[in-house]
């Protein structure tokens, strides 16, 4: 048991267990552009059932894992598996049926959105899952990008929309300058702990004259 109160990393099969939740998410937003690509059908109804099914799928594997699920990290320790990461996925998994229900009218006509918005809400529902567990500042930079460029495209694509191109073209500069600001100082914790783990950043914080190196950082 580390200070973050995880356990040790858990075996390969608990580690799949733990990750297949992330996993049906990120599969299927690519099984939905093959739906699309293929589909002969009216594709808003198609697209919308496989995302019902991919999002049902992935809360029955978070609540039912195939391996009992204990707390700890995975991935080399990028990600923790504790409650409060379980509670977010579920939170996250609602926020995008309810999203995508609310919007298969406006996004599902001639003249909407293009017709990804699916697996683009799929990827930024994986990026914020990512966030979520993330225990490490690499992990939490790449949940963030994954849901940043998802969201980039969906704001900007509504079809024939002066403001929806607007927005997404201001949200892109906004989102480009944050992340290089962030990468800096990701950066700068790295040089003064040593590691871009979130465990060890936080006993490096705690070694004598930690303090003051900070506030010199800081300042």
């Amino acid at each position: 048991m580390n200070e973050l109160g995880l356990a040790a990393e858990p075996a390969l099969a608990t580690q799949m267990g733990i990750l297949l939740p992330y996993l049906i998410v990120a599969g299927g937003g690519l099984l939905i552009m093959l739906v699309d690509s293929f589909a002969r059908t009216p594709r808003n109804g198609n697209l919308y059932g496989v995302l019902v099914v991919v999002l049902v799928a992935a809360a029955l594997a978070q609540a039912f894992p195939a391996v009992p699920r204990v707390s700890g990290t995975v991935l080399g320790g990028m990600l923790a598996q504790q409650p409060h990461t379980t509670f977010f996925n579920y939170l996250f998994l609602g926020i995008a049926l309810l999203t995508a229900t609310f919007a298969a009218r406006p996004f599902g006509g001639e003249g909407g959105c293009r017709a990804d918005f699916y697996p683009l809400l799929l990827f930024s529902d994986l990026g914020m899952m990512v966030l979520a567990a993330a225990n490490d500042l690499l992990a939490l930079y790449l949940g963030l990008e994954t849901m940043s460029l998802a969201v980039y495209v969906l704001v900007g694509g509504r079809k024939g929309s002066i403001r929806s191109s607007e927005a997404g073209f201001k949200y892109l500069l906004l989102g480009g300058y944050a992340s290089a600001f962030l990468l800096f100082g990701m950066a700068l914790v790295f040089g003064f702990a040593g590691t871009t783990s979130f465990t060890g950043i936080r006993e490096a914080m705690q070694a004598p004259g930690a303090e003051s190196l900070l506030l010199a950082l800081g300042g």
